[in-house]
């Protein structure tokens, strides 16, 4: 759903899934530009067989249907027993800070399927991103929250523990077998080495996507020998591909983002590192690109008032020259996405020349995106509206289970500075 484009193991394969990666900037091997890769020969994995080599039961396993995804079960404990009493394997990512898994079950009536359950120190702001992409028609995997003390969460986090404990050791310890409760949840989670983040009282479900992340992508366009799988070699519509990071990269900016593709100069990195393309990944069927692992980082006006208007003053600087790539046919002085289409034309192993009209179709989706927010973001309620909808169900967890608002992200909602930035972008 990206904290990453995660990896299920053995072997390396191009990421795969809708679960988010790791938060640090650069972004590996993608944000050195993929020099690592040039000119190696290398034997390239196969990612439809992803989930083969113990990942799952089976190869060529394909992702759950969105729609099963996205839809809310009935909370009677029957309804997402039923669901959730159809694990047959369950595999923690090789990538991610936080607890990703690849998920492969039956519900009743459906064939077998993939699904990501992804557990975030910041889950709250994780759900505003959501919503807020939702509005902005940013490209991301479907995701839904299980919510804390819901029936499903528990049936969920309880049936792979179960799984997990059962692929460990051959069958459930003694110590775990007991009364269906959260003691027993509890000692299921201490029988498996690495799965303490299952236990906690939320998480998301995601949609599972064959897809390659970006960073991937480079090393084969880089490579002596390019990977025949590589999405590029299937991206027949680049003009719909660019505008979707448009509008991604106008969801990063909205959200102070720095861990995907640079716009203009609002962010800073490291010497040499020009992105982190594991929170890009495009399709495996048509290139189409995703968001992975989204991230809001609001700044306080009043703790880092320097910042802040910094931040506004470039924001109004790269939606001018957004506005004048997309009225007219001349280069724009100020070109705040070059960067990125610079390394989305390697990427794509487009014809190597001036990136201008690329940057033109990012510029459309961004200014699209705009428009959107524009249309449904009337006044600041709105943005209290969500922030309300994401950290209400968060605010009894920490008072419940003595955490902090860090913790679980409601640090990190703060409209007064979504709306002053939104301010700036619509007028």
């Amino acid at each position: 759903m990206a904290d990453n484009q995660p990896q299920p193991p053995p072997p390396p394969p191009p990421a795969m899934g809708g679960g988010p990666g790791g938060r640090g900037r650069g972004g590996g091997r993608g944000g050195r530009g993929g020099a690592e890769g040039a000119g190696k020969r290398r034997a390239w994995a196969d990612p439809t067989a992803a989930l083969g080599g113990g990942a799952c039961d089976q190869t060529g396993v394909p992702p759950l249907p969105p729609a099963v995804v996205a839809a809310e079960p009935r909370e009677g404990l029957d309804d997402v027993d039923a669901f959730w009493s159809a694990v047959a394997s369950v595999r923690k990512s090789q990538a991610g800070s936080g607890g990703v898994w690849f998920v492969q079950l039956t519900p009743p009536g459906l064939q077998t399927g993939i699904v990501v359950l992804k557990t975030s120190n910041s889950i709250a702001s994780d759900w505003f991103c959501l919503e807020l992409g939702k509005i902005l028609g940013a490209p991301m995997p479907v995701m839904r929250i299980l919510k804390p003390e819901s029936a499903e969460v528990f049936a969920a986090t309880y049936a792979c523990l179960e799984r997990l404990a059962i692929q460990t050791h051959g069958a459930i310890p003694q110590q775990a077998r007991g009364p269906r409760n959260l003691n027993t949840l509890l000692q299921l989670s201490l029988c498996v080495p690495g799965a303490g983040s299952f236990a906690k009282p939320y998480a998301q479900l995601m949609e599972f996507l064959p897809c390659m992340t970006g960073d991937l992508m480079l090393d084969s366009a880089m490579s002596a020998e390019p990977n025949p799988t590589s999405p590029a070699t299937k991206c027949t519509n680049t003009q719909e591909a660019l505008q979707r990071i448009g509008r991604l990269l106008a969801l990063d900016v909205l959200t102070n983002n720095s861990d995907r593709l640079p716009v203009g100069q609002l962010w800073k990195y490291m010497e040499g590192v020009e992105a982190n393309l594991q929170n890009i990944a495009f399709s495996l069927s048509d290139c189409m690109p995703y968001g992975l692992d989204q991230a809001l980082n609001c700044i306080s006006p009043t703790r880092s008032h320097q910042r802040y208007e910094e931040y506004l003053q470039e924001t109004q600087k790269i939606v001018h020259a957004a506005r004048e790539a997309c009225s007219t046919d001349s280069i724009p002085s100020y070109r705040p996405f070059q960067t990125a289409a610079s390394l989305l034309q390697k990427m794509l192993v487009l014809t190597p020349g001036e990136t201008a009209p690329l940057e033109k179709y990012i510029a459309i989706g961004f200014c699209a995106a705009l428009d959107e927010a524009k249309h449904k973001i009337s006044s600041r309620s709105v943005l209290e509206e969500i922030r309300q909808k994401v950290c209400t169900p968060f605010e009894r967890v920490v008072e419940m289970f003595m955490l902090t608002n860090e913790s679980v992200g409601l640090n990190r909602v703060n409209t007064d500075f979504l709306w002053e930035l939104l301010s700036v972008t619509l007028h």
